[in-house]
């Protein structure tokens, strides 16, 4: 019974700071560079909010993850007609607007045949133009 009340805690918690991180991403991004990496793989998609400084060099330091949100199925697995739905949901609970954003496709697209990567691959940049 301990453990069950501990674990609850502890996931209440976990709750409370991804919902504070959320809130404070915004403020942060004024001040902090940020990018958001866009994990699409065979299982799911993963939209992580980075922030960083950069160094005399222009390296990135100082990085801190603000964010994730994961959607399923994988991007593969996606109707290319329906990869609007799709990034709706990836990218709706992203707190910041107008990011600098990268899109990763992973092994589940190198299965895809050829016709079906470029129509999916087509679809996700129209409606990253249409998304600024």
């Amino acid at each position: 019974m301990k453990f069950k009340s501990l674990f609850a805690i502890a996931i209440s918690l976990l709750t409370i700071n991804i919902s504070i991180a959320a809130n404070n991403a915004n403020e942060i991004c004024l001040t902090r560079n940020c990018k958001l990496i866009i994990d699409a793989g065979s299982s799911g998609s993963r939209a992580h909010l980075y922030a960083y400084d950069k160094d005399e060099n222009n390296t990135p330091i100082n990085i801190d993850e603000l964010y994730v949100n994961k959607a399923t199925p994988g991007v593969s697995n996606v109707d290319y007609r329906s990869i609007g739905l799709y990034l709706d949901n990836v990218m709706q609970k992203v707190p910041v607007q107008n990011l600098e954003v990268y899109f990763f496709a992973t092994a589940g697209m190198r299965l895809l045949p050829e016709e079906e990567q470029q129509s999916l691959y087509g679809n996700i940049l129209q409606w990253f133009g249409e998304h600024p």
